[in-house]
């Protein structure tokens, strides 16, 4: 099926597309709250703005995993994508940290029983869980902590995520996330979870076995996204359109928009980008 537009990006192609949301496989969980505000989000706009980017192989997303999940919800049968070669090198995986940043010794405290935690260096800590020797660490105002517990894949190490998320949540706490370039500045005045690294096979393993990721665990940059392009929500839940029509309508719609480049680092819609964005206006 032949998509309703190519965008050629620095080597990347851009594949705009409108395809059955059953066939969009998600690799993270969705938070129940957030899941209930996107689908107020669409339902007030009336149209899904911006494509999810999927891996045009598998139908793996790679973000928007509450967005297509609110589609699927409030009953549409398909879902604007922008289509990826999910292993062009173009395209990067980082992951997302758990951080802390205040003092709250109970905490600490569970999380040491909770984790089968024992004390080391920042930087030792960080080296086992990096190298596969710990299924995860605590960095704590300057020092490290690592598991005793056996390692094994990273789809399971990062059941450890979800022990942190709902022991924080127990004692009031509601975790920041940060970057691996900000561990060092968090951990010496609040902890960060060091959990493991996920590859791009571990995301597609993910979506197609059916073992989703804690939410907010990866975070793909992608060079190019296209924003603002505002399908209409009727033809999203349409069941009486084919896929054909479906896509024919995208590309009329992208004909009669302005397209504007805009360079990394733009704000859009609140969020600053470290993407290139390619607007729809119009």
């Amino acid at each position: 099926m032949s998509p309703a537009l190519v965008i050629e990006h620095g080597g990347l192609l851009l594949e705009l597309s409108v395809e059955p949301v059953e066939d969009i496989r998600l690799h993270e969980e969705v938070v129940p709250e957030l899941l209930r505000e996107m689908a107020s989000a669409l339902k007030e706009e009336g149209a899904q703005l911006d494509p999810v980017i999927v891996d045009g192989r598998t139908g793996v997303a790679l973000d928007g995993m509450h967005r297509i999940q609110a589609l699927k919800e409030i009953g549409a049968k398909r879902a604007l994508v922008c289509k990826v070669n999910y292993f062009d090198p173009h395209i990067r995986l980082r992951r997302w940290l758990r951080t802390y940043v205040g003092i709250n010794t109970p905490l600490l405290e569970d999380l040491k029983v909770k984790l089968n935690l024992t004390r080391t260096t920042v930087e030792d800590a960080m080296k086992r869980v990096d190298r596969g020797l710990s299924p995860v660490g605590l960095l704590a105002w300057g020092w490290g902590y690592y598991s005793m517990s056996k390692p094994r894949s990273v789809l399971h190490d990062l059941q450890y995520v979800r022990t942190f998320d709902s022991t924080a949540a127990d004692h009031g706490v509601r975790p920041a996330l940060t970057e691996d370039s900000g561990v060092e500045g968090v951990s010496a005045r609040g902890f960060v979870l060091y959990a493991r690294r996920p590859r791009k096979m571990d995301v597609i393993r993910a979506a197609t076995m059916g073992a989703p990721m804690p939410p907010k665990t990866t975070r793909h940059l992608v060079p190019a996204r296209p924003v603002g392009i505002g399908y209409p929500l009727d033809w999203l839940t349409d069941e009486g359109i084919s896929g054909g029509e479906a896509r024919e309508r995208l590309r009329r719609l992208l004909e009669a928009r302005r397209v504007k480049h805009l360079k990394p680092g733009t704000e859009y819609k609140g969020r600053v980008y470290e993407e290139s964005l390619y607007l729809y206006e119009g």
